[in-house]
């Protein structure tokens, strides 16, 4: 069934559920809630948990779980409870019963700590033992419908992420449930729906187990263990292939739904990890006021390395003037028409880790709400024992450089940790004209000396072209000479390429519909800078290579495109040769351009970005590595690690591309959005929110 169906199955059981238990009577709730807290609170996993995060309940219509809390006190538990920002789910410490008692009810009459209060967060302490769910309905093997939100679905992701640093295992997961919302049939299921490992009833207990045992009494010894190796097997390499964690996320679009937004993250979401001891920010554009709102902390030290000039420097002058612990960077721009478009964010923790993000947002409220954008994030990165360096740190440490003395203490200090569990290469840009073996530090000369190194299988390169994705276009001259003779040679690059052979590129950048039709309607275009003039130049070459932006089963359908990526990709199988995130745009000035018969490249804005490639994950020379895209449904059914083992034999690694493959060419009335399209050919047409484009503006 097309998950679209599954979603609104799901919704009208919703309805018909809610319909339902509103019509329970108290004292059936109230005897079914004594008898299944009974049960829970005679369960080991429970008797053994030493922090719990339980739901509060509803006025009616499921199973009350204060008693529950009042047990945990007695217990001498941790007691956690759901505090919920926007779509952001934590979960929060109660200090006491009292505490529980006094808490103000939110519009659905829930209890709930108010936002404002302080108060610790489980993932920031020792994490978890136990994770009490609600739910609205179940069948009879346990699999559970939410009540839509996606709040758990969220949360379960980031618990994983956190064992997956820690080392921790996971929490257990048991859900309470009355006897009405057990349903005789099998519950709509996505292929991203997690099963709780015990659902507990009134009548007994439901296990997750390989037999899928139904309902049994937990007091028998008919326990089932999930997940443990079989000791023969120790020592054989597993025959099927192995998931591992490219670390590559999409951030979370607002008005798009919960299975769309699937493994996304939010900008809360990255900064509220655990507790920041101070922040260093790399980007262009910046809402101050807007960024410091979602510090946990916001008297932490912030430093803001920006690309604001003239009227917007003022403005972002006198808004940090109101921030103490803010101190603004203006990096140089030796060469006219540059920008610092870098876009990295690197955290420093209480604890002494660090991480670093490398991504494609502004620091601006409209580029992290309906936008689609991608990020890069570090493994958490601990300090390291000895002196050496890998090549990750050395390329870092060489970019940071070049900004020169204001960067020298954060360079100093980002020396101090260790790098070697980051499977990717720096791919950046510095202003300047670089020659000699400067040359290849930076632009597309850097990415073609790194994609020298890498092999690609001779069914792939038979059978691969290039994609470039991309939020703007710069002015590439009137031949193909630029694109496809030095970008395209770079973009070519493998260890065992052929002499002469550069492989067909696609170009992808929004229509005037893509952009008439997004979630941001018009506005969405403003993102998008590209002139009518550069297209008419350059039309001849570009047009037949240019394909929409189609990304329904990406799962960002009409999410305007602000996130960059390059691609050696087989369109049909998916596989992949590399992959490359950058804040690099389709221009010479981020790229750069060779000059002088070849012996300089001239670069004139800042620029960062990530080249993942399958080997670089490999743990054992024998190992074969495929770089996959996957859907966002395909994306639901993996679970990937983040180191692999060297008996893994075969190992993937899923890359979620933000548009669909195969790739959909622009028909002959497509028109590529140019920020200064003309107004004729829109008058006519109405965008999301039913405006028109009139002089430069939206009328109705």
């Amino acid at each position: 069934m097309d998950h679209r169906a599954v979603r609104a199955l799901k919704q009208a059981l919703r309805k018909s559920m809610r319909g339902t238990l509103a019509q329970l009577p108290v004292d059936q709730v109230r005897q079914e809630t004594s008898s299944v807290v009974q049960k829970l609170l005679a369960m080991e996993e429970y008797k053994k948990s030493r922090s719990v995060s339980v739901y509060l309940s509803m006025p009616s219509g499921e199973i009350s779980t204060t008693e529950i809390i009042e047990d945990i006190f007695r217990a001498n538990k941790r007691c956690y409870v759901p505090r919920c920002d926007g779509e952001n789910m934590e979960m929060v410490r109660l200090s006491s019963l009292e505490d529980f008692q006094s808490l103000p009810r939110n519009k659905w009459q829930i209890p709930e700590p108010p936002l404002d209060e302080p108060r610790k967060n489980a993932l920031d302490e020792d994490g978890l033992d136990l994770i009490i769910v609600p739910g609205l309905a179940f069948d009879k093997e346990g699999w559970r419908l939410g009540h839509g939100k996606g709040y758990y679905d969220r949360y379960f992701a980031k618990v994983a992420e956190r064992s997956a640093l820690s080392g921790k295992a996971l929490p257990t997961t048991i859900a309470l449930a009355l006897s009405a919302q057990i349903m005789d049939e099998p519950l709509p299921r996505e292929d991203f729906d997690q099963k709780p490992q015990f659902l507990v009833t009134a009548t007994g207990v439901v296990r997750e187990d390989v037999d899928n045992d139904h309902t049994t009494d937990h007091d028998s010894d008919a326990t089932e263990i999930m997940g443990q190796d079989d000791p023969q097997d120790k020592g054989k390499a597993s025959t099927s292939p192995t998931f591992v964690n490219p670390r590559i996320f999409l951030t979370r679009v607002r008005d798009l739904d919960s299975f769309e937004n699937l493994g996304s993250k939010s900008l809360r979401d990255l900064l509220s990890v655990k507790p920041l001891e101070c922040m260093l920010q790399f980007n262009y554009m910046v809402e101050l006021s807007w960024l410091m709102s979602h510090l946990p902390n916001k008297t932490i030290p912030v430093t803001f390395v920006h690309g604001f000039r003239g009227e917007s420097l003022d403005y972002l002058r006198e808004e940090a003037s109101h921030f103490p612990n803010v101190r603004l960077v203006t990096p140089n721009l030796p060469i006219a028409y540059g920008t610092h478009h870098t876009k990295m964010m690197c955290l420093f923790y209480v604890d002494g880790d660090a991480q670093v993000i490398i991504h494609t947002a502004n620091m601006i409220s409209r580029d992290w709400g309906n936008k689609t954008q991608g990020m890069w994030v570090s493994p958490m990165l601990h300090r390291k024992l000895g002196t050496g360096s890998c090549q990750f740190e050395s390329d870092f440490s060489e970019y940071l450089a070049a900004y020169g003395s204001s960067m020298r203490h954060w360079r100093e200090r980002l020396q101090t940790y260790d790098y070697t569990q980051c499977k990717a290469t720096l791919v950046a840009s510095v202003p300047g004209r670089h020659t000699g073996n400067d040359m290849y530090k930076w632009g597309h000369l850097k990415l073609r000396r790194s994609l020298e190194k890498v092999s690609i299988p001779e069914a792939l390169r038979a059978k691969s072209l290039l994609i470039a994705q991309f939020s703007s276009v710069g002015s590439l001259g009137t031949s193909d000479e630029w694109l496809m003779q030095e970008f395209g040679n770079s973009l070519s690059a493998c260890r065992n390429k052929q002499l002469g052979s550069n492989l067909p590129m696609k170009l992808m950048f929004p229509t005037i519909d893509n952009v008439r039709t997004s979630l941001e309607g018009w506005a969405g275009g403003g993102s998008l800078p590209f002139d009518t003039k550069n297209w008419v130049k350059q039309e001849s070459y570009m047009r037949p290579r240019l394909c929409v932006w189609e990304a329904t089963e990406a799962g960002r359908p009409r999410a305007v495109p602000h996130i960059k990526t390059y691609t050696r990709i087989d369109p049909e199988s998916g596989e992949m040769g590399w992959f490359l995130l950058s804040s690099s745009n389709l221009s010479k000035a981020a790229w750069g351009s060779v000059e002088k018969k070849g012996t300089q490249i001239m670069i004139r804005s800042y620029e960062l970005g990530v080249l993942i490639v399958g080997d670089d994950f490999k743990t054992d020379s024998t190992q074969k590595a495929v770089l996959q895209a996957v859907t966002v449904a395909g994306l639901a059914t993996l679970h990937p690690k983040d180191s692999p083992s060297p008996n893994d034999a075969s190992l993937v690694v899923p890359i979620r591309l933000p548009y669909d493959i195969p790739l959909t060419p622009y028909k002959p009335h497509d028109v590529p959005w140019t920020k200064d399209s003309l107004d004729e050919s829109l008058a006519s047409k109405r965008d999301t929110f039913g405006f028109f484009l009139k002089n430069g503006g939206l009328v109705k």
